[in-house]
């Protein structure tokens, strides 16, 4: 065990909590998402550990993410299409001008 093994226990439970607010998360086994989803191929996750520090050194807070393996996804078995989002020129010209202002 380590030192910090409750530290990251919380940092995890917290992680979850929120995936499961936002809706983003749900407990299920590969059975139970075959049946509901049968042609759904799942992609696997990751948990993403980091200490953050404050300026003095000290241990801020432990955080822990959850990715998904998007590595894995396959067109047109995972997703069909891909969207990014492309400001237009006068958008970018607008936030330009408000930065220089302040």
């Amino acid at each position: 065990t380590l030192p910090e093994a409750e530290q990251w226990q919380e940092a995890i439970d917290a992680e979850v909590a929120q995936c499961v607010s936002y809706g983003t998360w749900q407990d299920a086994t590969l059975s139970q998402v075959k049946r509901k989803w049968p042609d759904v191929q799942p992609i696997g996750t990751r948990m993403c550990f980091k200490i953050k520090f404050n300026s003095d050194g000290s241990i801020e807070k432990f955080k822990c993410r959850l990715v998904a393996l998007g590595y894995r996804e396959k067109e047109g078995v995972h997703y069909h299409e891909t969207y990014s989002a492309i400001p237009r020129s006068s958008t970018f010209k607008l936030v330009l001008a408000a930065s220089v202002q302040q």
